[in-house]
């Protein structure tokens, strides 16, 4: 039986309405989104080596693009990767524990990419529906404020 297979994207956009970023902001924040993108693929059992998640369709203007994961998975794969994603950008950590899918270490990878932006910056994360969708049918913001909080509620030791 042949399998539909998909692929994972999103949207990134950096400094909506700005015109471009500053080079090593792009680099840092590029940098952390790899690696917390490379830490929930892990988590759901998929093989996203370094290198295998790629910037694709840029646009003009402030800093736009798809992340690509290259590498061919099941349409079920695609579903759990996109509910991860919005269980991580929707995460409170004062009001909710994990999910079963998710763990400490990529929720910390994911309050990390706000340590690169200013307070007044964010950095928005577009879910598409299905590998072939044109526009995102989703989006959600990380900040410095949220990614600080989910930041220190990981790395705070709970005391006994």
């Amino acid at each position: 039986m042949h399998r539909s297979m998909a692929q994972i994207r999103l949207r990134i956009e950096l400094n909506k309405g700005r015109l471009g970023a500053p080079l090593d902001k792009l680099a840092d924040v590029s940098r952390q989104l790899d690696k917390f993108l490379r830490a929930l693929s892990a988590d759901l059992d998929l093989s996203a080596k370094k290198g295998e998640w790629l910037a694709v369709n840029f646009d003009n203007g402030s800093v736009e693009y798809d992340a690509a994961l290259q590498i061919d998975v099941r349409e079920s794969d695609l579903r759990k990767f996109n509910d991860s994603i919005e269980f991580v950008s929707d995460y409170d950590p004062e009001t909710e524990g994990a999910n079963g899918l998710v763990s400490d270490e990529t929720l910390l990878e994911y309050g990390r990419i706000g340590a690169f932006l200013d307070p007044d910056e964010f950095v928005s994360v577009g879910i598409y529906a299905t590998s072939t969708s044109k526009k995102p049918k989703k989006w959600r913001q990380i900040d410095y404020c949220r990614s600080s909080r989910i930041k220190q509620a990981i790395e705070t030791p709970i005391e006994a």
